[in-house]
């Protein structure tokens, strides 16, 4: 099996694994299993499953942003006020949460046993948030600095 198959093939499964049952159910042997692979194959598609759940969380997040973005995008057009858009965001927040309740417990229990976060994972973390800062600056003719403490101050206190 070429390794980019491979990759997917783990990946989904692991996915619907923790979508299903929930991160705690995901484990080495059960992911072998469900993605008919050897157990050792996990590992040359992933080093370890530090660096799985790590991808695992950024597709969750990118799932939420899109979900943000849409909610966003249609609150402009609509030209609803800050606030009201505000609003309608933690709405989407809240139902994403509801709609997708094990993966969204996974970005909170996963706490990885590694010293610092790698890069990439960082850098696709924050791309979400980034976007709907900058649209949020064009959109109300704010600063993206505002944007920034706006979204800010909205994920710390949906949290």
């Amino acid at each position: 099996m070429k390794t980019d198959k491979l990759t997917k093939q783990v990946f989904e499964s692991a996915l619907r694994i923790v979508e299903i049952e929930g991160l705690e159910a995901l484990n080495a042997r059960k992911l072998a299993e469900e993605s008919a692979c050897a157990l050792g194959s996990i590992y040359n598609a992933f080093g370890n499953l530090d660096d799985l759940r790590f991808h695992i969380n950024a597709t969750i997040l990118s799932r939420l942003y899109e979900q943000l973005s849409q909610t966003a995008e249609r609150g402009i057009s609509q030209k609803a006020s800050l606030l009201a858009l505000f609003k309608e965001l933690a709405i989407s927040y809240v139902q994403f949460a509801m709609q997708n309740r094990l993966l969204w417990k996974t970005l909170f229990e996963y706490v990885p046993s590694v010293s610092s976060l790698p890069d990439w994972y960082t850098k696709r973390a924050s791309a979400g948030i980034y976007q709907l800062c900058q649209r949020l600056s064009v959109a109300y003719g704010i600063s993206e600095e505002t944007a920034k403490r706006l979204i800010g101050f909205f994920w710390s206190s949906i949290h």
